[in-house]
């Protein structure tokens, strides 16, 4: 007889603690189960992964826009502050 590992039972907090690996594709082993066990049981933590999953698709989508030699130095100047 076969014998199967339980998968723990994780809480939406510790499921939104690894949400964005596992929507990077580089959740593995046991977590991606837990993961994915919760989203079946959680509609609120399955919405979360889905509207990320469309997000990501989406800004994958979106093209690069070019800015001025001005704006660039002028938020570089911002982001070293």
């Amino acid at each position: 007889m076969e014998k199967r590992k339980k998968t723990k039972i994780i809480s939406c907090e510790e499921a939104m603690g690894i949400m964005f690996e596992y929507i990077d594709g580089v959740l593995a082993g046991k977590h991606h189960s837990e993961l994915e066990q919760h989203v079946e049981t959680c509609r609120g933590c399955l919405k979360k992964v889905e509207f990320q999953l469309k997000l990501k698709k989406r800004l994958i989508s979106v093209k690069p826009v070019s800015i001025s030699k001005n704006l660039s130095k002028r938020l570089s100047l911002i982001l070293e502050d």
